[in-house]
């Protein structure tokens, strides 16, 4: 499923238009990636949203074997709601 069948799914099921469900994803987009950035964890009924740090560590580039520098970086984490887990196990 893509962004559009996306919100083409979640407007019917709302009952509201495609341009309103559209702005209200972008809009909660925007809010997780600015909690995020700051550190923050984020709870929604689909999840929680959280920053995990990944140190800097010592690689290989598999074509040459050559040993590189992975730099230091942060990633989003998320752990599926109960009733999400539930629902795709039933």
């Amino acid at each position: 499923m893509n962004q559009s069948e996306l919100i083409k799914r979640v407007a019917e099921k709302a009952v509201c238009s495609q341009q309103m469900t559209g702005e209200v994803l972008a809009a909660l987009s925007e809010t997780l990636q600015t909690q995020l950035k700051a550190g923050d964890t984020v709870t929604t009924p689909l999840g929680i949203f959280g920053v995990k740090d990944r140190p800097a560590k010592k690689g290989r580039n598999p074509r040459t074997g050559e040993a590189i520098d992975i730099a230091a970086s942060r990633a989003v984490s998320f752990k599926p709601a109960k009733r999400i887990r539930d629902g795709i196990n039933a």
